[in-house]
């Protein structure tokens, strides 16, 4: 399992948010939220040529493994639902292909140590707004404002 998803995210996201206090939140509102696109996404890049070279598939790629450095985490290991919220937003707004952007791609452990270090500054930089949405289980528009922000600061600073 190592260097993979922990599941297999094009065709089930059941196993997202359940962690060692069995408290099952993968149809809360944050994350239909932030994974709205991305089994679509998933299944899109399956489907995608390898030669195909063109700007918008290289995009697709990116996108790609974005999504997959998110979800990545070693086999047995938990993450607070807010940590997986906040990953998969990075993603699902772009922070992460920014992050992770390099040729050839970046090896799992290393992808994986940049979106941790994206989810720190956003924990570090938007506490109360953190607080906020593992409280309600929701991503308002205030989290989704103060995420982008300390996102933004956290990649002008952290590019590839």
């Amino acid at each position: 399992m190592r260097g993979r998803p922990p599941i297999d995210s094009t065709t089930s996201l059941t196993r997202v948010g359940i962690g060692a206090d069995n408290l099952a939140v993968s149809s809360s509102a944050a994350m239909r939220a932030v994974a709205a696109s991305l089994r679509f996404n998933l299944a899109q890049i399956a489907d995608l040529p390898k030669e195909d070279t063109s700007p918008a598939a290289e995009h697709q790629r990116a996108r790609a493994r974005s999504w997959y450095a998110a979800l990545h985490q070693e086999f047995g290991a938990t993450r607070p639902f807010g940590d997986v919220i906040i990953a998969l937003f990075a993603a699902s707004e772009g922070y992460l292909d920014k992050l992770l952007a390099a040729s050839p791609p970046l090896p799992d452990a290393e992808a994986a140590g940049r979106v941790a270090g994206a989810v720190a500054a956003v924990r570090a930089a938007c506490a109360a707004e953190v607080a906020e949405l593992e409280a309600s289980l929701d991503i308002s528009s205030k989290c989704r404002t103060a995420f982008k922000a300390a996102l933004g600061e956290h990649v002008a600073a952290n590019k590839a």
